[in-house]
């Protein structure tokens, strides 16, 4: 069966084409995709019901998504280190939610279509927000609330780079999750929690960080609620920022220097290396900095360096590095990958 879809603004088609990508990490036949369509579409063959199995590694999580305005209904299997922050998307088919998000985190989301009888719901709202604030002396806070259906709370909490944020989840109802999102994301998250363990790790910048509560895909279509205790803390010292009187910041901007380093930002998209703008914040001499990367419409990747090494991101995917010369391969498991020189880092 074919399911026409509409195609992302801004996407290369061929980022639909990867056949052999597609195929190599799916036991399911995708394509042949059929000769070339207008430009705000593309077709994509998937036996109805059929499930795709992994292939190499191990899938991490299923969520179900429902068009807006087809009557489909989607699971995605999400790879290790992908990580998407609700259960929707506004306004597009499923198979142009896979390609964004695919742009968003580099990560690839896979699409058998479930036929459903039922027409398709509505758009959820878009979530609530709380400012979360601490009392003094205090280094967390701990709310209770309460979501049915597809309500969704964001709790913003303030936090520096180089501290350290932990949450714990306590709900009444097992598929009640959250999410953590880094600064200026609306949609990608660092961390989705599977199975509702804590979660704590270092920050890599400065910024409102959001923690996403809500109930997954198929708890929230069958109008299922769950009370629930969240606690927020954020511990630890933040690594200040230089001032300007130190290290000169870029006009209009709160970083020290502006660069284009080589990168794969998008490798799900283009696979070639290119130049990515990046800005560097120095919050000392010694080589800790925050490296702030364009990924184009992907957003951002911030990593910290301490002491000239990078220590964590806001990548929900694993970060390995490697050192050549003067500069630092960063790569993270979706391929993405920034060559990031020392003089950027350390300035002088």
């Amino acid at each position: 069966m074919w399911h026409r879809v509409p195609a992302v603004d801004g996407v290369p088609r061929q980022a639909l084409e990867r056949v052999d990508h597609l195929r190599q990490i799916a036991g399911t036949r995708l394509g042949p995709f059929p000769p070339r369509q207008p430009r705000d579409s593309t077709n994509l063959r998937v036996p109805p019901g059929n499930r795709l199995h992994a292939l190499t590694g191990d899938l991490k999580g299923l969520r179900h998504w429902r068009a807006p305005d087809a009557r489909v209904v989607v699971p995605v299997l999400e790879p290790p280190g992908v990580a998407h922050a609700g259960r929707g998307h506004q306004g597009r088919l499923l198979l142009t939610m896979r390609i964004q998000l695919a742009d968003t985190v580099a990560g690839l989301f896979l699409v058998p279509l479930l036929l459903d009888a039922a027409p398709a719901a509505a758009q959820p709202q878009p979530p609530r927000e709380e400012r979360v604030t601490f009392a003094k002396g205090a280094s967390s806070a701990t709310v209770k609330g309460q979501i049915k259906g597809d309500d969704t709370l964001d709790y913003v909490v303030r936090a520096g780079a180089g501290q350290t944020i932990s949450v714990t989840l306590k709900p009444s109802n097992r598929l009640n999750y959250f999410n953590v999102l880094p600064p200026g994301s609306g949609d990608v998250a660092m961390y989705a929690a599977q199975t509702g363990e804590p979660y704590s790790s270092m920050l890599p910048a400065d910024g409102d960080y959001r923690v996403r509560v809500y109930l997954v895909r198929a708890a929230a279509r069958r109008n299922e609620s769950s009370a629930y205790t969240l606690t927020i803390g954020v511990t630890g010292k933040a690594l200040e920022a230089l001032p300007g009187a130190q290290d000169a910041l870029v006009p209009g901007t709160k970083a020290h220097a502006k660069a284009s380093i080589t990168c794969v930002p998008m490798p799900y998209v283009e696979t070639t290396a290119k130049q990515c703008d990046a800005f560097v914040t120095r919050r000392g001499v010694d080589g800790t900095a925050t490296v702030e990367i364009s990924l184009g419409t992907a957003g951002k990747r911030r990593i910290l360096f301490v002491k000239g090494k990078p220590v964590v991101s806001d990548s929900a995917g694993t970060m390995t590095s490697t050192r050549q010369g003067d500069t630092t391969t960063v790569t993270f498991e979706s391929g993405e990958r920034h060559e990031i020189p020392d003089a950027f880092v350390f300035g002088g």
